[in-house]
């Protein structure tokens, strides 16, 4: 007896809690117009993405509702260019949601990794973008050109072989794609993936970053959904991680890396300053500047 009444009342205190809570919410947004149950749930966002359809239906509602949507109980759409600079202004501005946590990669120590792009902490953001911003100037970049003529270099002669002179239809979409990886594995570690050589998807890479991001995308509607199901180690034990399997390739080529300049003691003095590619310069300014947090590189 004693047991059904403490069930009960938990239950009734859980309903009060979520009714202040959805009420609190609704008033405070009610003004601003948009579909009924987005004053209650982020549930249709889930499933506006999960239907890869997302795209259309805020399109749908904007032209329905105008250029302010309420599409959850704590989120608004925009399609009022004049707001951009109010959102994103060159100082920091409104901070990062958490959509940005759900694609931080999950680790095995059960934490999220923080970089440059999901990071929602300014000071954080800062840290870490301050010692790499000279290398994506204009002037820095220039000096990596040779490594995408190398890459397309290698697109062209595949091309000439496998369909120039044997009138063979192909994607062209596929081998842009193959194009731009080859390109980044050759900017960032010296190193091409394959992708051009062989003509397909290496390994599988490109089916699990698909993977990853598909999987990912209709968490980030409702970010606190996605610790329970998706970022924790029973879920990881059960299901695997995705983003393991992704970054292995990546984790692979700096332990490389870094087992080759333990081994010249010339390290990067040996390479010319045009041929040093985006690890060597990564790895140079996480040994010489120390703000640079340690899992960084």
């Amino acid at each position: 007896m004693f047991l059904d009444l403490a069930v009960i009342a938990s239950l009734l205190l859980v309903s009060v809690y979520l009714l202040y809570h959805g009420l609190r919410t609704d008033r405070r947004l009610s003004f601003i117009p948009g579909p009924f149950w987005a004053r209650f749930t982020n549930l249709q966002r889930f499933a506006w993405v999960k239907s890869k359809r997302a795209h259309e239906i805020h399109a749908e509602q904007h032209n329905k509702y105008g250029d302010y949507v309420r599409f959850g109980p704590n989120m608004v759409s925009l399609s009022d260019p004049s707001a951009i600079a109010t959102i994103y202004p060159i100082r920091p501005g409104f901070p990062k949601s958490d959509f940005y946590k759900v694609l931080m990669p999950y680790t095995k120590t059960g934490s999220s990794v923080a970089m440059v792009f999901n990071s929602r902490d300014e000071a954080l953001h800062k840290q870490m973008k301050s010692p790499i911003a000279a290398l994506y100037s204009l002037s820095s970049t220039l000096t990596h050109e040779v490594f995408v003529n190398q890459v397309l270099g290698v697109l062209f002669d595949q091309l000439d072989r496998r369909f120039a002179n044997t009138n063979h239809i192909f994607d062209l979409g596929d081998w842009l794609q193959y194009f731009a990886f080859d390109v980044m594995g050759t900017l960032t570690f010296s190193k091409r993936y394959g992708f051009l050589e062989q003509g397909h998807d290496v390994n599988g890479m490109l089916q699990a970053i698909w993977n990853l991001l598909d999987d990912a995308a209709s968490f980030t509607q409702i970010p606190w959904l996605d610790a329970w199901w998706r970022k924790n180690r029973v879920a990881v034990a059960l299901r695997g991680s995705i983003t393991t399997s992704v970054l292995k390739v990546v984790v692979d080529c700096v332990e490389e890396r870094r087992r080759r300049r333990g081994d010249d003691e010339k390290g990067k003095q040996d390479v010319e300053p045009r041929d040093r590619d985006m690890l060597s310069c990564f790895l140079e300014i996480a040994e010489n500047n120390k703000s640079v947090p340690p899992w960084y590189v």
